[in-house]
């Protein structure tokens, strides 16, 4: 009968033990999926950021080629003002707009 009980308190004890060891490793799973997950939420917010900056360079690099162009384009119908042919078949003045438009990249 002695033997019985011993037989009882170590399986007893074994399925103690087999329950400690499978909450530890859902803890340690738990751990993982939350460390994934935050590491997904950090890496989102770093490409939302890269996008951010990207978009505002292109927002700036945009408005200085408005700018050059807009000056370029004044400084064209300017000069363009005085540049007068004539159509010797109609006899006519037609005004010639020559526009250059360079890009410095």
């Amino acid at each position: 009968m002695e033997y019985m009980d011993d037989y009882i308190f170590f399986i007893s004890l074994g399925i103690i033990f087999c329950s400690l060891i499978a909450v530890l490793f859902i803890y340690k799973y738990c751990l993982q999926i939350k460390r994934r997950y935050n590491y997904s939420i950090v890496k989102s917010i770093r490409e939302q950021e890269r996008v951010a900056k990207e978009l505002e360079r292109m927002r700036i690099e945009k408005k200085a080629f408005e700018k050059v162009l807009k000056t370029k384009l004044t400084e064209v119908v300017e000069i363009s003002d005085e540049v007068v042919e004539i159509d010797k078949q109609t006899g006519h003045e037609r005004h010639i707009l020559h526009i250059d438009i360079t890009y410095f990249l």
